[in-house]
């Protein structure tokens, strides 16, 4: 009959009654590892490793002769250091009789240090023969926590160790970023300066150090990274930094004209733009030192567009329709002071019918238009609707000189001569108005 024997070497040794030392830790008689387990399979009892053996008894099942029969008492004899519960005492050689208490129990039925050592018996113990769990595989690897994908664990017997990889360091916990400092700013262009700071410390992120040394426009103050700005006087303008003054030039002008008056000025920037601000070339006979215009030279005409050979000169600079037209009046006056104007400067008042020509983008007040005022039809009767079909606009549309003024005519309304008949070029509108209405709304532009 095989019954479970459970052997531990109790601390306390009989022979000497000294207590028993213990140096190490998870072997037969020593103290259990802190988290409850020994080594070679052995088991943790009461915090101390013992060793579950089977335990085979002798062939024919004989107990001591001081054993009663039927029965498992705990039983001592005189000189036995033995203690069991509910088991027959170890014979000496299988032959039945009582083991001697100086004698050493066979090798095959248990491992014994010593004649005293004590026993102790049980039948219900399960054991656990893993070793103690790695500190690496416990944390789950923490030495890559910090973005060093390549760093491993190593355990060293109280803890672990990282192994980093280039330009990380173990800080003690994790394979943490290097940083380096006093690294120069690069890349500082013409009229520019740093804004705060030439040098600044960077940390690598895996695959190169941050931030970037190289250089970059911003106005803000900062010291992480490497900042730079416009010196007094200078202004960025998206590549580099530029004086806060220029001189502007003009584009070509068009043929048969001169600069009136300059073809360059010079500009300042006022934090957000240029002042006075960029031009395109005009015709004009107004000067001007700060834009572009020019006026047709000796023996050339403006026609509404451009620049043409013409005879018209001095108070008459602009030829249309085969006519020299002067510059409007820039004071609205009477129907008879118009005409004593026009007198003064060596012309006269256009026709109804001449100004017509001079409407642009309003067709039926346009020369040949179903507007029906004209030289040859001057009544009241003749007037439309047709001759007002066009809407207000103060960008100069409805004239080829870009007027936007009342202008007289030097017809009068033939069934009511108190009107004259005039054009309004901010609408492109053909009407008659009083001659002498005060204050007068009509300007002139004068023809020879």
């Amino acid at each position: 009959m095989k019954k479970k024997l459970i052997i531990t070497v109790l601390s306390l040794i009989c022979a000497g009654c000294s207590v028993f030392s213990l140096s190490e830790k998870g072997d037969v008689g020593e103290p259990c590892f802190q988290n409850g387990t020994c080594k070679n399979g052995l088991e943790c009892i009461d915090n101390t490793c013992v060793k579950i053996q089977e335990n085979i008894s002798d062939s024919d099942d004989q107990t001591d002769s001081d054993q009663t029969a039927g029965t498992d008492p705990d039983i001592q004899d005189e000189d036995d250091h033995w203690t069991g519960n509910e088991q027959d005492i170890i014979p000496d050689d299988n032959t039945g009789e009582d083991a001697d208490p100086d004698d050493t129990a066979s090798e095959t039925d248990m491992d014994l240090n010593d004649t005293d050592n004590f026993q102790v018996f049980d039948n219900d113990i399960d054991h656990d023969d893993s070793d103690p769990v790695s500190k690496c595989t416990e944390l789950g690897n923490p030495c890559n926590d910090s973005g060093d994908t390549t760093a491993y664990c190593t355990d060293n017997g109280t803890g672990y160790e990282c192994n980093c990889s280039v330009n990380y360091t173990d800080n003690g916990t994790t394979c943490a970023a290097d940083t380096r400092t006093d690294q120069s700013c690069t890349g500082l262009p013409a009229n520019a300066e740093w804004n705060t700071v030439s040098g600044i410390s960077q940390t690598w992120n895996g695959t190169a150090w941050q931030p970037d040394t190289a250089g970059y426009y911003n106005e803000t103050p900062g010291t992480a990274d490497c900042r730079f700005k416009c010196t007094a006087d200078h202004h960025w303008d998206g590549t580099g930094c530029i004086s806060d003054n220029r001189t502007f030039n003009c584009a070509a002008k068009p043929a048969n004209s001169e600069w009136n008056t300059v073809s360059s000025y010079a500009q300042t920037w006022n934090g957000s733009s240029w002042t006075p601000p960029d031009s395109t070339p005009s015709y004009s006979l107004t000067g001007s030192s700060d834009s572009c215009r020019y006026k047709c030279s000796a023996g050339n005409a403006w026609n509404g567009s451009e620049c043409v050979a013409s005879s018209c000169s001095g108070s008459f600079p602009y030829t249309y329709g085969s006519l020299c037209w002067s510059e409007p009046t820039s004071t609205p006056m009477t129907w008879s002071n118009a005409g004593t104007h026009c007198s003064s400067i060596g012309g006269r008042l256009p026709t109804i019918s001449e100004l017509r020509k001079l409407i642009k983008n309003c067709p039926a007040t346009q020369t040949g238009g179903s507007c029906g005022v004209t030289d040859t039809c001057l009544a009241g009767t003749c007037f439309s609707s047709a001759c007002e079909q066009c809407t207000d606009a103060d960008d100069g549309r409805y004239s080829v000189f870009g007027d936007k003024q009342w202008l007289w005519s030097s017809q009068d309304n033939s069934l009511y001569t108190a009107n004259a008949w005039y054009v309004n070029f901010k609408s492109g509108r053909v009407y008659n108005g009083d001659k002498n209405y005060t204050p007068a709304n009509y300007d002139v532009r004068c023809v020879k």
